[in-house]
């Protein structure tokens, strides 16, 4: 479990908690997650279907996800428990900074707009490739993607898995139209669908 503070009670953890706290590391560690990927392999004390690893190239940086039952009952541990380890010799030279002045903050008065998207994809097709598949449509008006469920149940067919994620679409010049948002959704479902994904009815 993960406490928020003293004051409130002990949230659950899970697999997206595990990878949250990963990727936010390698981000300011310097890594670009546009070039890292994310696959479902994970040593054996970590639960199956309930964790990966994230690579660059052939290195892997990080293994994450929920710890395996069998090594929570050897600890006589009966909650779940998120982990994860970064191997810190295959991280790449941290770049030297060009300048040590931060970057202006930039407030941007358009509100921005949220769509949800659900896409059946087989199981050798990982999360991360459907992700990016969605954001390369429009990376300056897309500006965050975020997977939130993960399906594989009743409905599903063999070897299928349904994936949900949330996108934020961000005007800089002017407030979307319904025409617009409608464009980029229908690229978003084309970009997913050449890569082997259905969109979810």
């Amino acid at each position: 479990v993960a406490e928020n503070n003293w004051r409130e009670p002990a949230t659950p953890v899970d697999f997206f908690t595990a990878k949250a706290d990963v990727w936010t590391l390698l981000q300011q560690a310097g890594l670009n997650p546009d070039v890292l990927t994310v696959s479902a392999e994970a040593p054996p004390w970590y639960h199956p279907g309930q964790s990966g690893a994230i690579r660059l190239g052939k290195n892997i940086l990080a293994q994450f996800g929920v710890l395996h039952p069998q090594v929570l009952k050897q600890w006589d541990i009966d909650f779940p428990v998120a982990a994860f380890e970064i191997f810190t010799d295959n991280l790449p030279p941290a770049k030297a900074k060009k300048t040590s002045t931060k970057a202006s903050l930039i407030l941007n008065p358009l509100q921005p707009v949220t769509r949800d998207f659900a896409f059946v994809v087989s199981n050798d097709i990982a999360a991360d490739m459907v992700l990016k598949a969605a954001k390369n449509v429009d990376k300056n008006l897309i500006t965050n993607i975020a997977l939130f469920d993960v399906y594989a149940g009743k409905g599903m067919a063999e070897n299928h898995r349904s994936l949900a994620f949330t996108i934020t679409l961000q005007p800089t010049n002017n407030t979307l139209t319904d025409a617009e948002i409608e464009t980029v959704s229908k690229n978003i479902v084309t970009a997913v669908e050449k890569i082997g994904g259905q969109l979810r009815g």
